[in-house]
């Protein structure tokens, strides 16, 4: 019965995502404000359906972050920057422990380290030209979209240092979870500092929900991947 109903959310949350996205394009403001509430309530639904173990409440506070930040860019203008990014900083804060828990620090890899470092600085160097953009928005806010990337990045780059140090459907949902987020936030900097175009509104879009799907997966492969080592240290 519960993979049925899993399944009916999975549905929903993918309906819904697709609505608002044609809904975005079409620039149908009305369908937006009654589709977006749906998104994230339906994907955490399928989390609660298909957790493999009992319910999770921190793990669950990053989707109400969530939740929170989408409603407050749909309702606050970009003016309100700097309250609209702390729901997400605080879900990146909390999902940046969840990984930092699954670090392995005895490196299979010697080049693993090292390749972690490039990618750090590859992406703070982004970062730094998007600081340096002569925009007024990212003026206004410079330190606080700093801190911003600085957790995303972060993130990135332990979630790429897990991988490459323990190669597993685990460690690959959390990289590519990661590598969504990153490549969502990217988008919308894009789009809204430096060039304005409805394909890459919705290219982000699509990052952003399917991010929220690789979350479940990843903390559900986590949960799955830990009581197995807990099972072989038995």
């Amino acid at each position: 019965m519960y993979q049925k109903e899993a399944k009916i959310s999975l549905y929903t949350f993918a309906i819904a995502s697709i609505t608002f996205l044609i809904a975005k394009i079409l620039d149908m403001e009305l369908l937006e404000l009654l589709v977006k509430p749906i998104i994230i309530p339906s994907i955490f639904f399928y989390y609660l359906l298909t957790k493999k173990v009992n319910l999770n409440f921190l793990f669950s506070f990053i989707f109400l972050m969530f939740f929170i930040g989408d409603m407050m860019i749909m309702v606050f203008s970009s003016s309100f920057m700097s309250i609209i990014l702390i729901p997400f900083m605080t879900a990146y804060v909390i999902l940046i422990k969840f990984s930092l828990e699954d670090i392995n620090f005895k490196i299979k890899n010697k080049n693993t380290f090292l390749y972690s470092i490039i990618l750090f600085g590859f992406l703070s160097l982004i970062l730094y030209y998007i600081l340096d953009l002569p925009v007024d928005k990212v003026i206004t806010n410079n330190a606080l979209f700093f801190v911003y990337g600085l957790l995303l990045i972060s993130l990135v780059t332990i979630s790429t240092y897990i991988y490459l140090n323990n190669s597993n459907f685990n460690t690959l949902n959390l990289l590519l979870m990661a590598i969504s987020m990153l490549v969502s936030d990217l988008l919308y900097c894009i789009n809204e500092f430096i060039f304005s175009s409805s394909i890459i509104d919705g290219l982000n879009l699509i990052a952003q929900f399917i991010s929220y799907f690789l979350m479940i997966e990843y903390f559900n492969s986590r949960v799955f991947q830990n009581s197995k080592l807990l099972f072989k240290k038995i």
